[in-house]
């Protein structure tokens, strides 16, 4: 709602620090909104933070890599585990 319905991009960076409207990432007055994490947490199966952005939704077979983090598909904003036996999960 404080993005005006818009999802965070392939970074996350807008849930790590202070955002304004937009999205767009700052400090000061101008970008009152968050930071809403104060780190992203790591995949609790590979300990890796690695973001890889899919296009899939749900994540497919295909879509998981060797760096083990998360996989993002930043148009409809679901994240799951880059891990080729949980990424269904």
């Amino acid at each position: 709602a404080q993005h005006t319905s818009g999802l965070p991009n392939a970074t996350l960076a807008e849930l790590l620090t202070s955002t304004d409207a937009s999205g767009a990432t700052g400090s000061g007055g101008s970008y009152p909104f968050g930071p809403y994490l104060g780190d992203l947490p790591s995949n609790p199966f590979t300990e890796s933070k690695v973001i890889t952005v899919i296009t899939n939704h749900p994540a497919e077979s295909g879509d998981v890599t060797a760096a083990g983090g998360w996989l993002y598909n930043a148009t409809t904003g679901g994240i799951w585990l880059d891990d080729a036996t949980l990424y269904s999960k």
